[in-house]
């Protein structure tokens, strides 16, 4: 912020104030919201503050109960298959505790509660870290009901939102674009669960156009058989870069 002083010619110590603040505007929370918000603003050349009450996960310390004094940052924010961890890691949770219900009987009802000061109360995980809950996503995207997209469209007046629209980068996706290589570049195992971190390749079918993105393959094996296979996409980033948005 400043720390000069201007005149307005008005007020005392010779008519001069503190001077404006170095940024245009000052985003609270670094999280899906703020943090897109921020960086929005800035590359429409913004000058803004984005404050956020945790660390960055990649040079923080914090362990989990299933490894108690193990640092396992920045794997449990990065690999996305390892959110359950990451809800739990001493580096970054924070433990928000939420009542559905002002009737403690009916709270009560909800498998899930807990005791908390006395109260029936439903933990509710956030995330103090750069990046705010997003620490906690799984990297799994399901497209919505169409009438989630037309509500959205009808909060924000913006057409972009509407279904027909939308719908139409899943089934570019799908039609356009082939897989053709898939080097990796980083794989971490934690217990039974091996995560394959790497880049796609892929080629447009039509024009030849080839573009690359970052992909992610989770694997969970039971006595040396493997059991189940999560291949993830990052789909924004295929969007932007094959130039739908």
């Amino acid at each position: 912020m400043g720390n000069g002083t201007t005149s307005d010619g008005h007020g005392e110590h010779g008519g001069r104030r503190p001077a404006g603040p170095d940024a245009d505007f000052i985003v609270v929370g670094s999280g899906a919201g703020g943090g897109t918000v921020a960086a929005r603003l800035a590359e429409l050349g913004f000058r803004v503050l984005l404050l956020e009450a945790g660390g960055d996960p990649r040079t923080s310390v914090g362990s989990t109960p299933q490894t108690p004094g193990v640092n396992s940052l920045p794997d449990d924010y990065d690999v996305p298959a390892f959110h359950a961890m990451a809800t739990e890691n001493e580096g970054m949770r924070w433990d928000y505790f939420v009542r559905h219900y002002a009737d403690d009987d009916r709270q009560r009802s909800d498998p899930k509660h807990v005791m908390k000061d006395g109260k029936p109360s439903v933990l509710y995980p956030r995330a103090g870290t750069l990046g705010g809950c997003t620490a906690h996503n799984a990297l799994i995207f399901v497209s919505p009901n169409n009438a989630d997209w037309n509500q959205l469209a009808d909060l924000t007046g913006d057409a972009s939102w509407r279904a027909e629209r939308m719908r139409d980068y899943f089934a570019a996706l799908a039609a356009e674009w082939e897989m053709i290589d898939f080097p990796g570049e980083k794989v971490v195992e934690q217990g039974d669960t091996v995560v394959w971190i790497g880049r796609c390749s892929w080629r447009n079918r039509h024009n030849g156009q080839e573009i690359d993105t970052p992909k992610v393959d989770i694997w969970t094996f039971r006595n040396g058989q493997a059991v189940s296979f999560f291949e993830l996409f990052d789909s924004l980033a295929f969007v932007r870069t094959a130039g739908l948005i």
